[in-house]
C-alpha cells in the first residue's frame, strides 16, 4: 500500500516530467498530462451520482469520461484524482466509476484509503508544493480575498480550484512537507 509520501513523490515526478516549475505553469494543465500519458478524455452527461468513469478495457488504453455537468474546477480535480487512481493502482485493468456519494456498500476502510491516496495525489499534482509555498509567501494576507471572477481567492485562481479547497489542501500538503501526518 502506498504511503502519503509515495503519493506526493509520484505527483512530484509527474510535475518534474512535465516541467511545471514556475507560476507561469499554473494552473497545472491536467488535460495535457492525461493526453501525454495516453488517455482519451471526454466529458459526457453521466448517470445521476457519477462524476467520472475510468475504463482501461478499450484496447488497453485508459479512457476517462467526466460528467459534463461538473464545473471546470471540479472536473480538473476529478481528472487529477482519476489519474492518481490509475497510477497508484498496481496493474489497474478494468472499469472504475467515481461517485459523488458512494453507495454505503462500497464504503470500507480499503475504499476510503484508495480515495484518500488518489485525493492526496491530485492535491499534490494540482498544487505543486514548492510553487504553493512560494505563492503563499508572496500573497500572504491576500489568499482569502475575492478575485474579480468570483470567490476563488488568489490561491484558488492561481491553481484552478476553489478557495476553500485550495486553502484546506494547501495546509495538508504543507503540514505533510513539514513531517506531519505522514504514514509509513
Amino acid at each position: 500500500m502506498a504511503t502519503e509520501r509515495e503519493e506526493i513523490a509520484l505527483a512530484n515526478s509527474v510535475i518534474e516530467e512535465f516541467g511545471i516549475r514556475t507560476k507561469a505553469d499554473l494552473p497545472v494543465d491536467i488535460d495535457r498530462i492525461l493526453l501525454a500519458k495516453g488517455f482519451t478524455v471526454a466529458a459526457r452527461e453521466l448517470p445521476e451520482g457519477l462524476v467520472a468513469v475510468l475504463d482501461t478495457t478499450v484496447k488497453g488504453k485508459p479512457v476517462l469520461v467526466t460528467d459534463s455537468r461538473l464545473s471546470e474546477k471540479d472536473a480538473r480535480f476529478t481528472k487529477a484524482r482519476e489519474l492518481g487512481n490509475y497510477l497508484l493502482a498496481k496493474n489497474f485493468c478494468g472499469i472504475r466509476t467515481d461517485r459523488a456519494v458512494p453507495p454505503a456498500e462500497l464504503i470500507s476502510p480499503a475504499y476510503d484509503e484508495d480515495e484518500n491516496r488518489a485525493n492526496r495525489f491530485a492535491a499534490a499534482l494540482l498544487m505543486p508544493q514548492k510553487l504553493l509555498a512560494q505563492s503563499i509567501k508572496e500573497n500572504s494576507g491576500q489568499t482569502q480575498q475575492n478575485t474579480p471572477g468570483g470567490d476563488d481567492g488568489i490561491m484558488g485562481a492561481l491553481i484552478g480550484v476553489g478557495a476553500a479547497f485550495a486553502v484546506g489542501l494547501g495546509v495538508v500538503l504543507l503540514a505533510s512537507a513539514l513531517g506531519g501526518s505522514n504514514k509509513k
